[in-house]
C-alpha cells in the first residue's frame, strides 16, 4: 500500500509539472504575440506620422517653388472642385507668397514640429514652423484629412 501511495504521488507530481509546462508555454506564446503587436503598432503610427509630414512638405515645396496649380491640386477636396475654383485657389496661393515676401522677405523653410493624428476620424493636425527671410519664425497649425488613404492639407 505504501508503494502505491508513492507511485500515485509521483504521478500526481508529474501531472502538476506538465500542467505548469503547458501554462508557461501558453504565457510565453501570449507574451510573444503581445510584443509583436506592439512593435507592429508602433511602426504603423510612425508611418502615419511620416505620411502627414510628407503631405505638408510636398504641398509647401510646390507653393514655395511657385507651382501654385500643383499646390491647389494637393489640397483636400481637389478632385471634387471645379477647375475655376482650383484656379482661384492657385491665384490666392500666389498672392499669399507675394504677401509673405513683402512682410518677411520670403519663406526660407517650412518644418513640421509635431503631428497629432485622430485615427478614428481620419484627421490630423500638423504643427508647422514657418521660417522667414527676416529671421522670424511663426508656428501655424494645419488641419489635414485622409482622402482615399492619402493625407491632404485642408
Amino acid at each position: 500500500m505504501g508503494v502505491m501511495k508513492t507511485m500515485n504521488r509521483q504521478q500526481e507530481y508529474k501531472g502538476r509539472i506538465s500542467g505548469y509546462g503547458i501554462m508557461v508555454n501558453v504565457q510565453l506564446s501570449f507574451l510573444s504575440v503581445v510584443f509583436l503587436l506592439m512593435v507592429c503598432g508602433c511602426g504603423s503610427k510612425a508611418t502615419e506620422k511620416q505620411a502627414v509630414e510628407k503631405a505638408v512638405t510636398e504641398s509647401y515645396d510646390a507653393l514655395l517653388a511657385g507651382r501654385y496649380a500643383d499646390y491647389a491640386a494637393m489640397l483636400a477636396g481637389a478632385s471634387s472642385r471645379s477647375a475655376d475654383y482650383n484656379e482661384q485657389l492657385a491665384a490666392n496661393a500666389a498672392m499669399f507668397i507675394e504677401e509673405q515676401q513683402r512682410l518677411h522677405t520670403s519663406i526660407v523653410d517650412v518644418r513640421v514640429a509635431d503631428v497629432r493624428i485622430d485615427h478614428g476620424a481620419s484627421k490630423a493636425q500638423a504643427f508647422v514652423v514657418m521660417c522667414y527671410g527676416d529671421s522670424t519664425n511663426e508656428e501655424i497649425v494645419l488641419p489635414l484629412v485622409k482622402e482615399d488613404n492619402v493625407w491632404k492639407v485642408q
